[in-house]
């Protein structure tokens, strides 16, 4: 979830986003990733979908990212590469 720029235009409500796009898939585990993991729309997640946090360098996390079966991406070039290389 890279927070950065989007979360300064207040046009979308993110927590809003993620959570609605999670009812709609089924899932066993939810990880998280983000630039801001510490901010209030990760941890009201976290929290609420019991998420694990990945923590890994950017090619780590790609790495891992494509693996797995559903992916909720944030615009931006790392989030495309973790969807064109997605399962």
């Amino acid at each position: 979830m890279r927070l950065g720029d989007i979360r300064l235009l207040r046009k979308h409500n993110l927590f809003d986003y993620y959570s609605e796009t999670l009812k709609k898939i089924s899932y066993e585990k939810i990880y998280i990733s983000s630039d801001e993991i510490d901010n209030s729309i990760c941890q009201q997640l976290i929290h609420k979908y019991n998420m694990t946090i990945i923590n890994k360098d950017e090619v780590e996390t790609i790495m891992f990212a494509s693996t797995c079966k559903y992916l909720i991406l944030s615009g931006g070039s790392f989030s495309w590469l973790i969807g064109f290389m997605g399962f």
